[in-house]
């Protein structure tokens, strides 16, 4: 990979850890919110 494909696939790798960090944050804190999604 070069230098600049490989800077792009890390910004994306890490937007999509913190994106689903908050999100299971927000499902384990939010007991309203859990239902209101799944249900």
């Amino acid at each position: 990979l070069r230098p600049r494909q490989t800077a792009t696939v890390i910004s994306v790798l890490t937007g999509s850890v913190v994106s689903a960090t908050t999100l299971a944050l927000l499902f384990a804190v939010s007991d309203q919110l859990r239902t209101g999604v799944l249900s």
